[in-house]
């Protein structure tokens, strides 16, 4: 028996973009035909009201599917716009005038690291231990280790590429382009610069979501980028030689000095993530 769901969902679900979608039975093989919403598609199926959607076969830009008949009930349906392509623009303000007295002789920003993942999954939040990745990243400005922790969760079905650039001066700007699209399977996305030189200082986003309270994929957003303390070094100022902070702290957005000017928290630039594709 074949079931084919047109937009029923089960009590708490999401309504994700949906094509008007209709079958006919072919001997052993039911036909999908879907008009409607924006390529690419992608077809899922569950084996009952209330189960987990299940990808069936690859995004694709087809309005058509063929689907073997079988004994026991399915449930179909295809999800529109279903891939998304983005660029990032970081957009370093930090300067001598917007942070005087906290602005050191070489400042410049790491090369961003980072990736797209869901949500069974984070790198780094406000009041978690730092990974050792993040810890690289904050007092080094080294990219590998936190890339590796992220690919290490492709296989898991938790993560989908990360994303690395180049580093920039302050003030100053860098685009970053995804190599490929994501999927509404990998909606979010983590991405740090080290603060430079600092003892353990970084800014970035956590788990930004590229879609919008609507379901739908975002066109542009700009996020502002305030300060972070990876807690793993106590130096306290930009060039302190390094102290180590044992047992290691928590990540901690800053609350003062550097980022406490003439008492008012003076961001270090903004995140602008565009749709591409």
């Amino acid at each position: 028996m074949l079931w084919l769901t047109f937009g029923a969902l089960a009590a708490g679900e999401t309504v994700p973009t949906a094509p008007s979608v209709s079958i006919a039975a072919d001997g052993a093989v039911a036909m999908l035909n879907w008009s409607g919403g924006r390529p690419t598609y992608q077809l899922q199926k569950r084996a009952s009201f209330s189960g987990p959607w299940q990808n069936v076969g690859q995004p694709t830009t087809e309005t058509t599917a063929a689907v073997p008949l079988a004994d026991t009930p399915a449930f179909f349906r295809v999800v529109a716009d279903y891939t998304a392509r983005f660029e990032v623009l970081f957009d370093s303000t930090w300067s001598q005038q917007t942070h005087p007295g906290a602005w050191p002789p070489g400042a410049h920003w790491s090369g961003p690291v980072g990736g797209v993942h869901n949500d069974k999954v984070h790198f780094w939040k406000e009041g978690d231990v730092a990974s050792e990745g993040i810890r690289l990243m904050a007092e080094r400005g080294q990219q590998g280790t936190l890339a590796a922790e992220i690919q290490a969760t492709i296989p898991a079905g938790h993560a989908y590429f990360t994303l690395t650039a180049s580093g920039l001066g302050s003030p100053g700007q860098r685009l970053i382009t995804f190599p490929q699209a994501t999927t509404r399977d990998f909606p979010l996305l983590t991405l740090v610069s080290m603060i430079a030189p600092s003892p353990d200082w970084f800014t970035g986003v956590a788990g930004l979501n590229l879609l919008g309270a609507d379901g739908e994929w975002i066109e542009e957003q700009t996020v502002t980028l305030y300060g972070f303390d990876a807690g793993t070094d106590s130096g306290a100022d930009f060039t302190s030689p390094d102290l180590v902070t044992a047992p290691r702290g928590v990540v901690t957005r800053f609350e003062g000095y550097p980022a406490r000017i003439n008492g008012t928290i003076v961001p270090f630039g903004t995140l602008t993530v565009r749709r591409i594709e």
